[in-house]
């Protein structure tokens, strides 16, 4: 049972309110770069799911599920560290010349919610350069942009996008 005294009103990226409990960020290791992470848990009927970003004041987090029990849902709630374009580059046939044309860029949307965190840094011929997990909702594939990061890899599930950058 959740406490009312305890509660707060959070509004998910559809617009819909619905109150919930979010806990205090657990311990992380001293000098990591992973954000420390939260559980936010909701009564089972709110709007809430895998992929919703909510909004408690000026903070956003996205929900990833986590568990459930007969009265609530529980979701790992990752703070949003930002907002980049998301590009995905098109191949076809032009439609005149029915030559094969690539490069045509596609925005997806102006304003896609992430949470970066780096993970590696990759060496290569002498160079170094920062792999990254992000986290954001909707379908991201491999070879997309997200703002200055280029798609490694993608693995979609439950709502949320989990992918490697560089």
């Amino acid at each position: 049972m959740m406490s009312p005294r305890l509660s707060k009103v959070f509004r998910a990226d559809n617009g819909s309110k619905f109150t919930a409990i979010l806990s205090a960020p657990e311990d992380r290791l001293e000098g990591s770069d992973i954000r420390a992470r939260r559980i936010l848990r909701a009564h089972r009927g709110a709007p809430a799911h895998s992929g919703t970003v909510a909004a408690l004041g000026p903070d956003r987090y996205l929900l990833i599920w986590h568990s459930s029990t007969v009265a609530e849902k529980r979701f790992l709630a990752l703070q949003v560290t930002d907002y980049v374009r998301w590009v995905r580059t098109a191949e076809g046939t032009n439609p005149v010349t029915l030559m094969p044309t690539n490069g045509n860029e596609m925005e997806l949307h102006s304003a896609l919610p992430i949470v970066l965190e780096p993970s590696e840094v990759v060496s290569s011929q002498g160079l170094e350069a920062v792999k990254y997990t992000i986290h954001t909702p909707g379908r991201v594939e491999p070879g997309d942009m997200l703002g200055p990061y280029q798609v490694q890899t993608a693995q979609y599930v439950d709502g949320v996008s989990i992918l490697k950058a560089i």
